[in-house]
């Protein structure tokens, strides 16, 4: 299996995207780094299996159409979703439509949440099937947070 991670913001992203990888790898998973701004080069030429997205947005639809047409598994970790707004296109009933209205839904194999709420707006919205929708960890902080450090080599317990 051969995975790629794109990486947004090198500086707030790429600890827990080293953190993923290296977990990964150390299940056998060939794990490769992907600048966010060079996915559309890189992926095509990089023989994967999946990659995993930081985000589902209009402005990259048709590039995330065309990675699954080539047969690649999509995912997205998100990485924002813990900072949601009440109402308006950042709330959680809004983001849930629209990866539900916009084609998203139907090419992505996954979706992982590090916030319970937007998690619970996409079970209630149906916006994909329950199983795959995943709530996890923050993927920006929990690296960070050192009181967490001793775990990453610690014993399996069913977290990622």
């Amino acid at each position: 299996m051969r995975i790629g991670l794109v990486v947004d913001h090198p500086k707030r992203d790429l600890p827990g995207a080293v953190m993923l990888g290296y977990q990964l790898a150390r299940r056998g998973v060939s794990v490769v780094l992907v600048p966010m701004y060079e996915q559309a080069v890189d992926v095509p030429r990089l023989g994967l299996d999946a990659l995993v997205v930081n985000y589902a947005r209009p402005v990259n639809l048709d590039l995330m159409r065309s990675f699954a047409r080539a047969g690649l598994a999509l995912y997205v970790l998100d990485t924002e979703g813990g900072v949601l707004a009440e109402k308006g296109g950042n709330s959680p009933p809004a983001m849930a439509a629209h990866i539900k209205g916009s084609g998203y839904a139907e090419i992505l194999s996954g979706y992982f949440f590090w916030g319970s709420r937007l998690h619970d707006a996409f079970r209630a919205a149906g916006t994909m099937k329950p199983e795959q929708l995943h709530l996890t960890g923050c993927p920006r902080f929990d690296f960070a947070a050192p009181r967490w450090r001793p775990l990453l080599d610690g014993e399996p317990r069913g977290y990622l």
